[in-house]
This record gives structure tokens, sequence and C-alpha cells, in this order.
């Protein structure tokens, strides 16, 4: 053995502990990117839906809700009933596709691109889900005096807020569930 051997097997070990750390350096830098990327998400989905309970906006998050989608979940009740028979007709298409304006989504959105998408196939029962958590997170926050109308709003605003009351059905036949979800809330 040499005297320069030890000091060759040191500098060795001293570049093997610097690459460990250097790798382990790197998994950790992408693992904080990806957690302040999570928390981005998140805030940006909160500020869009007006939503802050966490546990709503995290499962809104599982279910691939973003910011830039949630216009086009308010329209998920349109699209269901218009594939509630399993076929799109055009007229059903093209009163969706005028409503888009009213929805705030504008054409080439991603939200626009989004509701293309359910206009072409029917809908994964996922996006219903994503649906009614969006609107439960929503109602949780909403107090009865928000929900309330206007003071001296108008006979019109009256009818237009008014949706159909649905049939009532007899007690022994009740509607399947995925029917009753869709009668839960239209947005206009």
């Amino acid at each position: 053995m040499t005297p320069q051997d030890p000091e060759i097997l040191r500098d060795r070990g001293r570049s093997l502990e610097n690459e460990f750390f250097r790798r382990e350096d790197q998994r950790l830098i992408a693992r904080l990117a990806e957690l302040k990327a999570a928390v981005a998400n998140r805030e940006a989905l909160a500020k869009a839906s007006g939503i802050s309970n966490p546990a709503v906006l995290d499962k809104l998050l599982e279910l691939g809700i973003r910011a830039e989608t949630v216009a086009a979940l308010s329209l998920v009740p349109l699209v269901e009933v218009a594939w509630a028979d399993g076929k799109l007709d055009p007229k059903e298409r093209q009163a969706i596709l005028d409503h888009l304006p009213n929805a705030g989504i504008a054409a080439g959105s991603t939200a626009h691109g989004l509701l293309q998408a359910w206009l072409e196939r029917p809908p994964d029962r996922k996006l219903l889900d994503a649906w009614t958590q969006l609107v439960k997170g929503i109602s949780a926050q909403v107090t009865p005096d928000e929900a309330a109308p206007p003071a001296g709003a108008s006979s019109a605003w009256a009818r237009r807020s008014r949706a159909p009351r649905p049939r009532s059905w007899p007690s022994s036949s009740p509607p399947s569930p995925r029917r009753a979800d869709r009668a839960v809330l239209l947005p206009f």
C-alpha cells in the first residue's frame, strides 16, 4: 500500500458522499416544487370557486378540477340532462353552447375545450361527483341571508330565479339516484 492509497480512498469516499447528497438535494427540491404547486393550485381554485374548506378543495383537485375549469362545472347539470337519453341532439348542443357567455366561458379557453369534450361523448360519472362537491362546498359557505333574493327584487328577477318544480313521484318508485342528482341545480 502506497502513502497515496488512503488519500485516494478518502477522496473517492468524499466524491461518493457528495454525489449522494447532490441527488438527495435534487429530490427534495423537486418535492418542494411539487408541494408549492399543489398549494398554488389549491389557492387558485379557492379564489375561482369561493370555497375555503381545504377538504373540499382537496377533493375537487383530486377529481381533476382546476381554477380554469370551475366555470365549466357550472354547466354540468345542462350536460347531464342533455345526455340523459344517451344521445345529444344538435338543439341540445346549441343550447349549451349558447349559454357559454353567460357562464363566463370564452371560446378557446381551457373550460371551453373541456365542455367541447363533454359534448362529444357522455361524461364520466366523476364529472357529476365533481359538480356535487363544488355545490356542497359553495353551499356550506352561503348563509340563508345571502341565499335570499335581494331586497326590492323585481318580479322578473323572482320569475327568472324560480326553478320549475319537479313532478312528484309515487312513494313506491322514487327516481334513480342519477336522475335525482340532475334535478338539484340548474345555472339559469
